[in-house]
């Protein structure tokens, strides 16, 4: 049909860009990454769309972005077998659970979520990607546990931040504001983006690990006041914000080595 054909086109080039973009980012030799945008944007699609088979959308764009950022052909295949399994497992668990909404309007739908779609499914791809790489010799055995942590982190963050954002703006019921709610909406996007990129793309030299949950506040004011779409919306400007400025080595997370800097990052996007 033209609408599959259409979508698995449009899936394929979304993912490629986002890949490329993913790369940019990437702490261990060109591989392993602190945001994998793909993840998450795959894990949404796969969940909205009620299509079948377009997995080898993900799939085929996984080996095209591995191949061309320089992977092997065969560890480029292998490497797109896992991050296309991750998103098959992760979508066919949802599907398995009734209480699962793409909303993510009720607490089990959250946990549900979060474990184990979230925290554990990226375990897949890591470990097959990662394998292929050091077998590869592209990834040294003195890095494979930092590859392994990276690359799994990075799916997490992807998964928890981008996806939710893409599910709930796409099925939640939109809100009809007054105008006092629309100019409070405004206030606190405004002052969340002013207020992250004041922490965080500060001089790093001028700037401690503690600033940077200065933000906290407005994420759970955003969330109170306008329920999931303030709270995946809050999250990911602020990740956004935080990812950008960290690669430039500026903010909290902008003082030590590329990778002390991710991984303390990371942990602070979790």
């Amino acid at each position: 049909p033209v609408t599959y054909f259409a979508k698995f086109i449009g899936l394929f080039i979304g993912y490629i860009l986002a890949a490329k973009f993913g790369l940019a980012l990437s702490v261990v030799n060109g591989f392993a990454f602190v945001f994998w945008v793909p993840s998450g944007l795959a894990l949404a699609v796969l969940i909205l769309w009620p299509e079948k088979h377009m997995w080898p959308a993900i799939a085929l764009a996984g080996f095209v972005a591995n191949y061309s950022a320089g992977a092997g052909f065969l560890t480029a295949m292998i490497v797109a077998f896992g991050v296309s399994l991750q998103i098959i497992v992760g979508k066919y668990l949802l599907e398995r659970i009734p209480a699962f909404s793409p909303r993510l309007a009720t607490v089990p739908s959250v946990i549900y979520f979060i474990f184990p779609i979230a925290i554990v499914t990226p375990i897949i791809s890591a470990v097959i990607g990662v394998g292929a790489l050091w077998i590869d010799g592209s990834i040294p055995s003195t890095q494979l546990a930092l590859a392994v942590m990276s690359w799994w982190a990075g799916d997490v963050i992807s998964v928890l931040t981008l996806c939710p954002l893409v599910l709930v703006w796409t099925t939640a019921k939109k809100p009809i504001f007054s105008i006092a709610k629309t100019c409070e909406a405004v206030f606190i996007a405004v002052s969340l983006i002013t207020g992250s990129i004041l922490v965080f793309h500060s001089d790093a030299t001028h700037v401690s690990y503690p600033v940077a949950y200065m933000v906290f506040p407005l994420l759970i004011w955003s969330a109170f006041r306008f329920q999931q779409l303030g709270a995946v919306t809050g999250s990911f400007i602020v990740v956004a914000i935080t990812v950008a400025a960290t690669n430039g080595g500026l903010g909290p997370f902008g003082m030590g080595s590329l990778i002390d800097n991710f991984f303390y990052l990371q942990l602070f996007q979790g």
